[in-house]
């Protein structure tokens, strides 16, 4: 038995359909709304939702979550977006083999390209700060772009990790890179000759994926690979200290086994949410210990790795690629420590 609910948005040409299986498991987590689109990239600001659909920038009007209305597009010349930022009034999009996307989202029922910058690798994540994107390019590491005149972004500087640079967090003049073999620190205070702090990785198998830092942790998406035993993958949640960011350091994880790879990380109100074949909330106050709190997970097909995830309140935005937007609620205890609380 599933209910469903469609939405005929007659403007667009399209609709969206919610549908909630009675086989589909799920505490203290409720989807409320879902999207169609190729959607992997989410960044949400007030009532719009910046994502990624295939080729294009796509804005939603999500102040009815139970029905995001698509009021912007904008077509793009990578092959897929695959990570979105927005400052301001400026979309910053991580555009696979095109590299920096510069979009001025001002009104944003009308996208407008302002420039680009062509990475030497694959942009897979990008993280904005004082006019800088910190873009996690593939293979060629990190690349800082100078993005304060977006008609015409130069680079200011680079760092080729050793491996496969696919997500990037900045806080405190660090960069932490999620280089798949590990996490990889680099000192950006100076961006124009960023420099190698330290590293951190647990076994030669690792597969970090996806890092968030707050309060001097670093949260990451790490996995195991198993293959060919069943269920192939064994995925984890770290927590790692990194105040000193010489000597990074071991907290606690949370794992589970499933046949999908790890994917995006949120930390908000001392809660992550964490996509681990299904969706999965976790208490994070004690680092050292994370606690399940809540979970959804689907009937078939369990959500894909590469998707990201955006918290604002206790709504949760989960882009699964091809899937569309998935739209929860976290209906759970929160943590009333509300120094936890942060944006990305």
């Amino acid at each position: 038995m599933c209910w469903s609910v469609r939405v005929v948005l007659a403007s667009l040409g399209c609709f969206v359909t919610v549908r909630v299986s009675a086989a589909d498991q799920a505490w203290n987590v409720r989807l409320v709304g879902k999207f169609r689109a190729e959607c992997e990239a989410v960044y949400v600001v007030g009532r719009y939702a910046y994502i990624g659909d295939g080729t294009h920038l796509r804005v939603l009007d999500v102040s009815n979550p139970t029905t995001p209305v698509s009021v912007g597009l904008l077509g793009l010349p990578g092959p897929f977006v695959e990570g979105i930022h927005v400052s301001e009034t400026l979309a910053c999009v991580a555009d696979g083999t095109a590299g920096l996307q510069l979009v001025d989202v001002t009104n944003p029922t009308s996208p407008t390209l302002l420039g680009s910058y062509d990475t030497p690798g694959y942009a897979r994540d990008i993280f904005v700060s004082r006019g800088l994107a910190y873009v996690a390019d593939g293979y060629s590491g990190l690349q800082i772009v100078d993005v304060t005149n977006p008609s015409s972004p130069t680079l200011r500087g680079f760092y080729n990790t050793p491996g496969y640079a696919a997500d990037v967090f900045v806080a405190n003049g660090m960069a932490y890179i999620a280089d798949r073999s590990s996490l990889q620190i680099i000192d950006v205070a100076n961006p124009s000759s960023p420099t190698f702090r330290s590293s951190y990785g647990e076994h030669d198998w690792d597969e970090i994926w996806n890092v968030f830092v707050f309060n001097g942790i670093a949260f990451l998406s790490d996995s195991e690979v198993t293959y060919p035993v069943p269920p192939f993958f064994r995925l984890y949640f770290l927590s790692v200290d990194v105040r000193n960011p010489d000597a990074p350091r071991f907290l606690g994880r949370y794992s589970t086994a499933t046949g999908s790879a790890a994917g995006s990380v949120y930390i908000s109100y001392g809660l992550a949410y964490v996509v681990f074949g299904g969706f999965r909330v976790l208490d994070i106050r004690n680092s050292c210990a994370p606690q399940l709190y809540g979970y959804y997970d689907p009937t078939g097909v369990p959500f894909p790795g590469e998707g990201e995830v955006f918290a604002c309140d206790d709504l949760v935005y989960m882009g699964t690629r091809y899937d569309g937007l998935w739209i929860f609620q976290y209906t759970g205890p929160y943590t009333p420590v509300v120094l936890w609380f942060f944006y990305r």
